[in-house]
């Protein structure tokens, strides 16, 4: 079986976070300036926002430990080695949230574009 492209940790994490503050360029400064015009409404934004980067890392870690406990350096095989195969699950909860992914960008670039435009 042949190994497919692997990417190193750090590259990764650096992907991760380019993807996360893009999406936070378009969406954290419009969303804000909907709620409020006063500055001070950045503040509850952003520790909403931070709070939701804590859950988001905890979860990351959780799957890590659990590739790390079964050997596995995939999702689907620690899937498989915990739950069985068999399951669909995984790689319908992937494929969808691939899904609202695409259809939130798709929606933020609307906006921004439409207020520039």
């Amino acid at each position: 079986q042949e190994a497919g492209p692997s990417v190193s940790g750090t590259g990764t994490v650096l992907n991760i976070t380019k993807n996360i503050v893009g999406s936070g360029m378009f969406t954290l400064s419009w969303s804000v300036a909907q709620f409020s015009s006063n500055p001070r409404a950045s503040l509850p934004a952003v520790t909403l926002l931070a709070l939701v980067a804590l859950v988001s890392a905890y979860r990351f870690k959780l799957i890590a430990d659990v590739c790390s406990r079964t050997g596995e350096s995939t999702y689907q095989g620690a899937w498989m080695k915990t739950i069985g195969p068999g399951s669909l699950l995984p790689v319908l909860a992937c494929g969808g949230k691939t899904f609202l992914g695409c259809v939130g960008y798709s929606i933020s670039i609307r906006n921004a574009t439409s207020l520039i435009l």
